[in-house]
């Protein structure tokens, strides 16, 4: 038995309702309103471990998590905890999903175009970055890096 069906045997009627207070059902996606992780993705703390939102949502609208398999956002929304907007899909393909919805960002963060001189690539990954955050970035760590020395 997974872990996951483990803790949909775990949920009492009581943990069950304060799972669901924690979200916020709209015509689309149901947002999770408690913890999230830096990833965006929504947690609950189940007894003292801690537990995906979306995949205890998910097994207790289909009861079980095929092994092999993870469960995916089909809306690409990380804190979305609707059951139907979920599927089972294995690793592989979650992966190359990923990678497509970063390869198709045409923006930075802040706005900026990811194309032509403003497009640079940082880290061992080599990863797309924004030209202009990436300087911004740089020059804020050297400006800090100089008040420490001149505090020392």
């Amino acid at each position: 038995m997974s872990q996951d069906q483990s803790y949909l045997q775990l949920i009492s009627e009581s943990e069950q309702k304060r799972f669901w207070s924690k979200v916020d059902k709209t015509d689309g996606c149901w947002f999770w309103k408690a913890a999230t992780l830096q990833n965006g993705y929504g947690v609950f703390n189940l007894r003292g471990t801690i537990a995906y939102a979306h995949r205890i949502a998910y097994l207790a609208a289909k009861g079980t998590i095929s092994e092999t398999l993870v469960v995916d956002h089909i809306c690409r929304t990380r804190n979305c905890v609707n059951p139907n907007h979920m599927r089972e899909i294995t690793r592989g393909e979650n992966v190359s999903i990923g990678r497509n919805a970063l390869r198709e960002k045409t923006h930075c963060v802040n706005g900026h175009p990811f194309s032509g001189h403003n497009m640079c690539r940082v880290g061992r990954r080599q990863y797309r970055a924004c030209r202009i955050c990436h300087q911004r970035r740089n020059e804020e760590y050297r400006r800090r890096l100089r008040q420490r020395e001149l505090s020392a």
